[in-house]
């Protein structure tokens, strides 16, 4: 049985992929959800080349890479290919999203003057009323609730995307295994079947 061994370089372009993945969640904003969405693309595609250019274990590991990305990927975010088990896969998301952006509240009750405004003088121009605290307060607590649900749809996005090459990267590595294991099995049977032969001459 073969050992399987990873290098310093492939553990640390995992290592900085989970990390600006993460800081891509918390921050949430559309520049780290469009540089999700890229890195993520160009992966994928670089798997297909690889897989196709490649050969041995190298191709067996890309083959692999490639498989398993796209399929999570497409089960994910489509609804046509994968309707709700695809929901299911990264319902998780939503929850974790829920609670690092607290719900929006209204701190305290719209201060309301009681005075009455007195009339203008007659002949002035009728100038259009300010907005109420009570008309600003709904405003700014609207306005924030779709900043926040907008972050946490960032934040979901931003976790498929470092789920599905996450995900790449197990099938890449058991694909390897597994071509390995192939290799082993067929240099392991290769005397066998020589020695086999030569004995029935």
């Amino acid at each position: 049985m073969s050992k399987y061994r990873i290098s310093l370089a492939t553990l640390l372009a995992i290592v900085a992929v989970v990390a600006l993945g993460m800081a891509g969640m918390v921050s949430s904003s559309r520049f780290w959800t469009a540089a999700a969405a890229t890195v993520t693309l160009a992966m994928l595609l670089a798997a297909v080349l690889a897989a196709g250019l490649l050969s041995g274990i190298d191709r067996a590991f890309w083959t692999g890479f490639a498989l398993f990305g796209w399929v999570y990927l497409l089960l994910v975010n489509w609804d046509w290919v994968g309707g709700q088990f695809g929901h299911d896969l990264t319902a998780g998301l939503s929850a974790v999203a829920e609670t690092i952006f607290p719900e929006v509240t209204i701190t305290g009750p719209p201060q309301v003057s009681s005075s009455v405004p007195s009339a203008p003088p007659v002949g002035t121009p009728a100038l259009a009323p300010a907005p109420s605290p009570a008309t600003i307060a709904s405003f700014n607590f609207f306005e924030m609730a779709q900043q926040r649900q907008i972050k946490i749809g960032n934040f979901v996005q931003i976790g498929r995307m470092l789920l599905a090459l996450l995900f790449a990267l197990v099938g890449g590595f058991l694909a390897r295994t597994m071509a390995e294991r192939r290799d082993a099995q067929a240099r392991s049977a290769g005397p066998t079947a020589t020695g086999s032969s030569s004995s029935g001459k």
